[in-house]
């Protein structure tokens, strides 16, 4: 294969992966990888120490070709056949079910610092996905030195979709005696884990990757999965009678708000994949409702056939759930992970998996994203952009200072829908609403204590409203202090975690438009008045803007802030400016106060 070495360690690398992709005319193929690490930190033997691969036993098979570890002393240690273990694969906590795939896991002997593995496995695919055809998607690790090669064999006249970015290079794509032959690779040097940084963009948007796929268009995939959905929204005489007794009297966009609370509220999410296939193919709706449960897919298509009883058109949506943000380089299944819901004639989408998501509401994981309308006639659209005033937290409150500078203070927040979404799953159970109290307490300044009123987080008809009453004993010295805060409930990071590295950037910064303001009004025990008044703060840039503006009067002092967030990521060479908004931010929060009495001498 071009550009295979001979011998992956005689680079700097850490890692290096070559994998041989045969695709055949059927969407069948094989696909064998070869893996090669040095194990260089001592922190990396944990997690060196065992691979596992997942495969689809009724379309796919596994081998492990061959397994070793060179020690450094010069041995060389062949993985045993006992430590290869293959077993049913475990759905994630954030997608509990019961999946047909399983996982080979090798374990491998003796990983120390200095330590060689290598690794080659073989995957054959030999039933095609009828659902997907066949996909692959190659990373590198961007905080890891190594190499990737990818080799792709195929047939002349076989569709074949590919794409890379970041760093991942197309070096040969050519065509001899009737195949087709494509080598992709790419490198990463002069990195090493720890130059991972705190707020980071999404590894899937800085990682060098490649892809294939034998889909032709996102519109192949689209009508692939229309295909497989067809007829499975059919409205029975139960869905039809379920959906008049949920919408009443309601029409239109109304009853279509009651349905998706519906749905929204009694169909809890629980994956069943008895084939990989299955991924693809939603059960129909009668079977989703008399189960009470079902995935993605699946609780759209019931939506589908409730609003299709009362007359309602609607649309599946395929789109990516995730913070990343950059588009895939090519069509590929990577590209979504998810099914929502459009209704045409009100020009809404709507995500009724999420039990925290009102309807027509977009999180932060879904906005601007392309959207897969999977109809008889496909067509990929995007989900409406954020704005900063999208996204806004807005907390009003008040701290009174008694004599002996004891305070005690409210908070109410408020906030855009968007933004509820979060705070609604902060504080879902008793539990986590006494959790996040503490939290917001123990963030103050000073030592204190509350009690925290929620509205029902999980009635998606009621908008998310609460707040919160503290005191905090002895808590100033009158002559000087800091400045009160009260408790801080913004879906942000702490400021302080933008700063402090003295390396320079490697990776721009995530945080995502978003508007946050603070109201404060402090009262001073009676006959007094505030002394050394914080100056104003203005500072606006690309990246955002912070402003902060103070008035005294008499014995009342109001704190107007606001933090305003542009852009979901800032690039590196921009940090700076990051930095210049949250330095203000953390200055302006430590100025200092005094008190001083009003009555003359």
């Amino acid at each position: 294969m071009k550009g295979k070495r001979s011998n992956p360690f005689a680079s700097d690398s850490e890692v290096v992966f070559h994998d041989e992709v045969e695709v055949n005319d059927d969407d069948t193929g094989t696909f064998t990888e070869t893996f090669d690490r040095t194990i260089l930190r001592t922190g990396d033997i944990a997690g060196a120490g065992q691979m596992s691969y997942l495969f689809d036993p009724e379309h796919q098979t596994f081998k492990l070709l061959q397994g070793w570890v060179d020690t450094p002393d010069g041995k060389r240690l062949n993985v045993a056949p006992e430590n290869v273990m293959v077993r049913p694969s475990r759905a994630a906590n954030a997608a509990p079910g019961f999946v047909s795939t399983m996982t080979a896991t090798i374990v491998l002997p003796q990983i120390t610092v200095g330590a060689r593995v290598h690794l080659r496995v073989e995957r054959k695919t030999v039933r095609a996905f009828a659902a997907t055809g066949f996909n692959s998607s190659f990373y590198l690790s961007p905080v890891r030195t190594g190499d990737f090669y990818v080799s792709v064999h195929v047939s002349k006249d076989k569709p074949l979709s590919i794409g890379a970015r970041n760093g991942f290079a197309v070096v040969r794509d050519e065509t001899m005696e009737g195949r087709r032959f494509i080598e992709a690779e790419a490198h990463v040097r002069g990195v090493s884990p720890e130059d991972e940084e705190a707020h980071m963009p999404p590894l899937d948007d800085i990682a060098p990757l490649f892809t294939l796929s034998t889909l032709k268009d996102y519109a192949d995939l689209g009508a692939r999965y229309h295909r497989l959905a067809e007829g499975k929204d059919a409205v029975t005489r139960e869905i039809q009678a379920l959906a008049d007794q949920i919408a009443g009297d309601k029409t239109g966009l109304e009853a279509a708000r009651a349905l998706y609370a519906w749905v929204s509220a009694h169909i809890r999410y629980v994956a069943i994949y008895l084939s990989d296939e299955a991924g693809y193919i939603p059960h129909d709706a009668s079977a989703v409702l008399a189960a009470g449960y079902g995935d993605c897919k699946d609780q759209v298509v019931l939506l589908q056939a409730l609003l299709k009883a009362r007359g309602i058109a609607s649309e599946p949506v395929i789109v990516k759930w995730s913070d990343a943000q950059a588009e895939w380089p090519a069509p590929e299944t990577g590209a979504f992970n998810h099914m929502i819901i459009y209704l045409p004639e009100f020009d809404l989408y709507a995500n009724p998996t999420d039990k925290f998501t009102p309807f027509g509401v977009m999180d932060y994981g879904l906005v601007g994203k392309p959207a897969l309308h999977a109809t008889a006639t496909p067509v990929m659209r995007r989900i409406p952009a954020l704005k900063p005033e999208d996204a806004q937290l807005s907390t009003t409150g008040t701290v009174a200072i008694a004599e002996d500078g004891s305070l005690s203070g409210t908070a109410r927040v408020s906030m855009t829908p968007m933004l509820g979404v979060y705070l609604r799953r902060e504080l879902a159970t008793d539990k986590r609403q006494l959790t996040v109290m503490r939290n917001a307490a123990a963030r103050l300044p000073q030592p204190a204590t509350g009690s925290l009123q929620v509205t029902k987080p999980d009635d998606l008809e009621i908008p998310l409203g609460f707040s919160m009453n503290w005191s905090a004993p002895q808590a100033v010295k009158p002559t000087g202090f800091v400045l009160p805060a009260m408790p801080d409930f913004s879906p942000n990071p702490s400021p302080q975690s933008y700063l402090g590295s003295s390396k320079p950037r490697r990776f721009g910064a995530f945080f995502g438009p978003k508007t946050l303001n603070w109201h404060l009004t402090l009262t001073a025990p009676a006959g007094q008045s505030f002394v050394s008044v914080p100056e104003d703060v203005h500072v606006t840039n690309e990246a955002g803007g912070y402003d902060a503006h103070y008035e005294s009067a008499g014995g009342s002092l109001t704190v107007n802030r606001t933090l305003v967030l542009k852009q979901w990521v800032v690039p590196a060479v921009s940090y700076s400016q990051v930095e210049e908004l949250f330095r203000a931010l953390v200055a302006d929060q430590g100025s200092i106060l005094g008190i001083a009495s009003t009555h003359k001498t």
